[in-house]
């Protein structure tokens, strides 16, 4: 079973440097203009993901991100669950998560309380055609 963070952790016995990029650095080299789902599961850094996707979520207006919201990785990465939520709806996706095969509004505070050690939460942002009416 593989898990990585770019963060130490104690659960982790090695740890290996590795290059990383933004999707907007990665989306520009391949002319990818436009996107219209992104699944992030990497481990609390989904916040810096976001800040490196700024260009290409802005130019895609249907676009549905698929990804946890875990208030202790996020910490570890600098962030937190309401900063997190926040910096996706300032793209015009509206959040719900994903609980049961539905998706229900979410109360951001709940979440970051319920999304405490080790739980997490599958966050999904719709915007455009994907947006509910």
């Amino acid at each position: 079973k593989g898990d990585n963070r770019i963060y130490p952790d104690t659960l982790l016995d090695e740890e290996e440097t590795v290059v990383s990029n933004t999707l907007d650095y990665i989306c520009e080299l391949h002319g990818i203009t436009s996107v219209q789902f992104v699944k992030l599961d990497v481990q609390g850094a989904e916040a810096k993901v976001i800040q490196g996707a700024s260009k290409i979520l802005s130019n895609s207006p249907d676009c549905i991100p698929m990804t946890e919201a875990w208030a202790y990785g996020l910490s570890r990465c600098g962030s937190n669950v309401s900063d997190y939520i926040r910096s996706l709806r300032s793209f015009g996706f509206t959040i719900h998560e994903l609980r049961n095969k539905s998706l229900i509004s979410i109360n951001t505070d709940l979440l970051a309380t319920r999304t405490a050690g080790r739980k997490y939460a599958t966050i999904i942002g719709l915007k455009g055609c994907f947006a509910w009416r």
